[in-house]
Formats: C-alpha cells, sequence, structure tokens
C-alpha cells in the first residue's frame, strides 16, 4: 500500500480522512503542524502521496510542498483548502499539484481520487490520443492553466481557438474540471 502523508490542522477533517485511508488499507501519518510534517519527511519516511491544507499557524502547505518534492520527486500532491484562489491554484500547478479540493469536500469523491493516486499503473497503457475541445465561462486563462496541467501529466495540447471560431470542429464541448 502507498505511504501518505497528511498535513491538516483541523482534528474533524484528520479524523473523516483517516477512516477513508484505514477503509483502503493506506499507511498514513498525519502532522497538524508544518513543522510536524517537515520532521516526518525528513526522517526518511516514503510517501507517494501528500495531502496538505493551504494555510498553518507556523507556515504555509505550497512551500511544504515544495520540501515534500525535494524528498518525493515522483510523489503525488493533494491540496485541500477553503480558500481557492486563482492565484493559488496556478501556483499548485507550477509545483506540480494532481488536485486542488476545495473545503468542504465531498467523502466519496476523495476516497476515489486518492485511490486513483495510489494506484499501481505499471501495467496500465496509455490513452490513444484526440482531440477534446476544452470551453471554460471566465476565460483564456482558466483553459491555458487547464493545458499546463495537461501537458505537465504528458498529454499534448495546444490552444487553437476560442468555441465560437472552431464550429464543431473538435467534437462536443467538455467543461473545465472543478479543479478550476
Amino acid at each position: 500500500m502507498a505511504g501518505i502523508l497528511m498535513v491538516e490542522s483541523e482534528p474533524l477533517i484528520r479524523q473523516v480522512c483517516r477512516r477513508i485511508f484505514d477503509r483502503d488499507g493506506h499507511d498514513v501519518d498525519f502532522a497538524a503542524t508544518i513543522e510536524e510534517a517537515q520532521s516526518l519527511v525528513k526522517s526518511g519516511s516514503k510517501y507517494s502521496l501528500l495531502v496538505t491544507d493551504l494555510r498553518f499557524p507556523d507556515g504555509n502547505g505550497l512551500d511544504f510542498a515544495r520540501v515534500f518534492r525535494e524528498y518525493h520527486p515522483a510523489g503525488n500532491i493533494i491540496v485541500m483548502t477553503g480558500l481557492s484562489t486563482f492565484q493559488g491554484q496556478e501556483k499548485a500547478v507550477d509545483l506540480g499539484v494532481a488536485d486542488y479540493i476545495g473545503k468542504p469536500f465531498d467523502v466519496h469523491e476523495f476516497g476515489i481520487r486518492i485511490r486513483e493516486l495510489t494506484a499501481d499503473r505499471s501495467r496500465e497503457s496509455r490513452p490513444a490520443p484526440g482531440r477534446v475541445m476544452i470551453a471554460a465561462p471566465d476565460g483564456e486563462e482558466y483553459i491555458r492553466l487547464f493545458i499546463k496541467c495537461l501537458d505537465r501529466s504528458g498529454f499534448e495540447s495546444r490552444l487553437i481557438g476560442r468555441v465560437e471560431e472552431l464550429e464543431g470542429d473538435c467534437g462536443p464541448a467538455l467543461p473545465c474540471p472543478a479543479f478550476f
């Protein structure tokens, strides 16, 4: 099972997540502060996934995610926050965060995402390339951020025009995920 580090200052959220992790048999370490989390990472513990909040009395979750990335370059990162901003999302994408989840969150969907990120994918094949049109109501900046995510995932992507310019050239439009 995957080693998971969860950094969350709220005891109730840690308790809910513990139930999800326990149900799926994950080996999890919990930290309530950035200082505790840094001690765990620097002690040599091996993690394949970090789940972290953004704001702590003793630091910032994204700053800690950079430290985590130094020790676990192949590890996935999920950011959970009640203070979602475009700038925060953009910084998370630049760091290579796998998911950015707003609080409150759907427990069932969170469990699914944890299973996806901790599954052994060594025997799976890559999906065939295709053309997808992505539409975002708030403009091109969200589409460019989504393209960054695709590029970091190894998918080839490019911005080819606005929805009204494409006239059905790519098939049905898909909305940007809730991440944005």
